[in-house]
């Protein structure tokens, strides 16, 4: 018989915090799930940790794969894997308190079919767990896609939102993870406008900051398009306009008039542009900097080898 939710984890050298992150869903007062867990060929302890809990729970399925394909990749991988009325990703470095599935099911269950998303308040914690402040997270639920639109871009949400509850129906009708910087804004955005965000008031998730993350290790443009993707040989990385391709060909391809495209459109120039602008000049003129650059550093290496 098939669970009402699956739970997907991508996993990457997270030995340190994974077996905290297992508990917690393990722990769930809600019982009806599959645990999909996806490791991108770790070199850690993280395969032994899985295989162990994977012994001694019958509702986890552990998939490893040969080499490290990426975040977007094991991302995509966990979902693709689901068969559930209901999915949710999982961070190996992250904890959900008790009743999270079950007071987010019992909200998704009681409501609409446009309500596509339920999640929790939420909180950072550190590396000892200890919490360390509070993020701020928001229900979306205006009746016209563009005002949903509106309100997303207006409130970029942090990257707890895409860690909720969401109706798999929903999910297989977007582009999920994008290979690509800051893909999970452009993910809630084509959510958006299938439907509605519930909020629960209770902080029941709690986001893990910690200076062994992926992201922390390498925070250059390069370093993180190439977590999204291994396989990122690009020369230039222009992470900004990439992001509006993605939001501008969201927008193109949703099923909605062309009165509330045009309300969408609206929002990019006036809010999202204007707040962007100097990282949208710096991809813009990248391709100009790049080649002058490597003359300097090619000149630079020249006169030092004279100076040799």
């Amino acid at each position: 018989m098939k669970p009402l939710v699956t739970v997907g984890m991508p996993v990457y050298n997270g030995s340190k915090y994974l077996r905290e992150a297992l508990d917690s869903l393990l722990g769930q007062s809600f019982r009806d799930f599959k645990l999909i867990i996806s490791d991108n060929a770790s070199t850690d302890d993280t395969p032994m940790i899985c295989a162990e809990y994977a012994a001694k729970d019958h509702r986890i399925d552990y998939f490893r794969h040969e080499s490290n394909k990426g975040a977007a990749f094991n991302f995509n991988f966990v979902f693709n894997k689901c068969n559930s009325k209901y999915f949710k990703w999982a961070a190996h470095d992250d904890i959900c308190k008790a009743s999270y599935l079950e007071k987010c099911v019992t909200v998704l269950e009681s409501a609409d079919d446009d309500m596509i998303l339920a999640h929790t308040q939420a909180k950072t914690i550190d590396r000892g767990s200890a919490v360390i402040a509070n993020i701020e997270t928001f229900s979306i639920e205006q009746q016209k896609r563009s005002e949903r639109f509106d309100y997303l871009i207006r409130h970029i949400p942090p990257c707890t939102s895409v860690f909720g509850l969401i109706r798999s129906e929903a999910l297989r009708k977007t582009d999920l993870l994008g290979r690509y910087y800051a893909s999970d804004v452009v993910l809630l955005a084509q959510l958006s406008l299938m439907g509605k965000f519930a909020l629960i008031e209770e902080p029941l998730f709690l986001r893990r900051k910690h200076p062994e993350s992926s992201l922390h290790l390498d925070p250059t443009h390069r370093g993180i398009a190439r977590w999204f993707d291994t396989s990122n040989n690009q020369a230039l990385i222009m992470p900004a306009l990439r992001l509006l391709k993605g939001l501008t060909e969201t927008v193109r391809k949703a099923d909605m008039s062309l009165a509330e495209k045009a309300a969408c459109c609206k929002v990019l120039m006036k809010y999202w542009i204007p707040q962007k602008k100097k990282y949208l000049v710096r991809d813009i003129t990248l391709p100009v900097r790049y080649p002058f650059n490597q003359i300097i550093q090619k000149s630079s290496l020249i006169f030092r080898g004279k100076r040799a």
